[in-house]
């Protein structure tokens, strides 16, 4: 729904009487950036009657600049968008894992998004957000929250070129990713064990398990750093 202002009036020097009204542009505006447009039309009288004439003039003038700033749009939910999209990978033939991630990454945004919301009514602060959620508060990796952008992108894009949408709020997304320097390092050490750790290795190898065999090949691929 369209936010809209209250109607002023301004006396013209003609003696006649231009009531104005302000909304928010939808496909300007954001949940912290309100762009406002103006509509306005002229009477010659100011009585409650004109005042009420001028509400619905104003308001057709307002649906239509809406319409024509929005010529392709529906007001489809996200999860109807979704699922649509989901049958368009399967009708295309993509791959089986294509389809089976898509499938887990639809169901979760339905779930983050809510059922009932409308996808045109989904704004790039929205994305933004529920993103830098899945890299700070669920603690996901940058790639994966990457993959989950791709994946979100791909569903307004189908939207767009299908007419539902004329707009992918992705599209404007700057997400805050994390520094994954120290992770990267630690999981590189991690794969390798230190000489205390290969020792004891080869110790229960030889003295527990009793196999000559296994020692000497781990005992090479140690010396020789083949992994």
């Amino acid at each position: 729904m369209v936010k809209k202002y209250s109607i002023w009036v301004e006396d013209l020097p003609n003696g006649k009487y231009k009531f104005n009204q302000k909304y928010a542009d939808p496909l300007r505006s954001t949940a912290d950036h309100i762009v406002l447009r103006k509509v306005s039309v002229t009477l010659t009288k100011k009585t409650a009657q004109a005042k009420r004439k001028a509400e619905e003039i104003l308001a057709k003038k307002i649906n239509k600049k809406v319409q024509a700033s929005h010529p392709n749009e529906s007001d489809i939910l996200f999860s109807d968008l979704a699922d649509k999209y989901l049958e368009y990978l399967k009708d295309t033939d993509q791959p089986y894992n294509t389809r089976r991630i898509a499938i887990y990454e639809m169901n979760l945004f339905k779930k983050d998004f809510g059922e009932n919301t409308i996808a045109k009514n989904i704004t790039t602060p929205v994305i933004n957000s529920l993103l830098e959620k899945y890299l700070y508060k669920d603690n996901l990796a940058n790639k994966t929250v990457k993959n989950k952008k791709f994946y979100m992108s791909s569903v307004f894009e189908y939207g767009i070129s299908h007419g539902l949408l004329s707009t992918n709020p992705t599209t404007n997304v700057r997400v805050k990713y994390k520094d994954e320097t120290k992770r990267k390092k630690e999981r590189i050490e991690n794969k390798y064990l230190t000489d205390d750790e290969l020792r004891t290795v080869l110790l229960y190898v030889k003295d527990v398990l009793h196999r000559q065999d296994y020692y000497d090949l781990l005992r090479f691929l140690s010396l020789t750093g083949i992994p």
